[in-house]
C-alpha cells in the first residue's frame, strides 16, 4: 500500500543492490526513491522496474517482473467470466481498466445501497389490574 500511495501504477519493486544482483539493471539517475517499512529495521528505498535500465547483457526481465499477477499454474476456465455474471446479476458494475500491476482489482460501490425500512417491534407489557403500561 505504501507502494501505490506513492506511485500508483507501479509495477515492481526492490531495493538497488537486488535490482543489480538478480537482473543486471541499475537505477536511472533521474529515478525517485520508494519508501517502504523494511522487515526487521526502520525503512527501506525501493525503486519501480520503470526507474530501471538494464546493463550491457542484461537477461530480460522474468515473468514474474513483468506481469506479478500472471496465472502461471492451474486453469481457471470459466470461473472468472461466472463471476462477472454472478455480479452483475447482483448488481455489482464490473470493469476493466489498467490499474497497475500491483493493483490486483478494486470494489467501489457504484449506487447507494437502498434503505431497508423495517417495522418497529415494540413490546409492551402491560398490568393485568390496571391494563397499563
Amino acid at each position: 500500500m505504501l507502494v501505490h500511495i506513492q506511485m500508483p501504477g507501479a509495477h515492481y519493486v526492490a531495493p538497488p543492490h537486488r535490482w543489480f544482483r538478480e537482473y543486471r539493471r541499475r537505477i536511472k539517475t533521474d529515478a525517485r526513491p520508494l519508501v517502504i517499512l523494511q522487515p526487521m529495521g526502520p525503512i527501506m528505498f525501493v525503486y519501480d522496474v520503470s526507474d530501471t535500465e538494464p546493463e550491457e547483457g542484461a537477461p530480460p526481465l522474468p515473468s514474474q517482473v513483468l506481469n506479478p499477477f500472471e496465472i502461471r499454474h492451474g486453469q481457471i476456465r470459466g470461473e472468472l467470466r461466472r463471476t462477472i455474471e454472478n455480479a452483475k446479476r447482483d448488481g455489482v458494475l464490473v470493469t476493466d481498466r489498467e490499474s497497475g500491476s500491483l493493483s490486483a482489482g478494486s470494489i467501489e460501490c457504484a449506487q447507494p445501497l437502498p434503505t431497508l425500512s423495517r417495522p418497529s417491534i415494540v413490546n409492551r407489557t402491560t398490568c393485568s389490574r390496571c391494563n397499563s403500561l
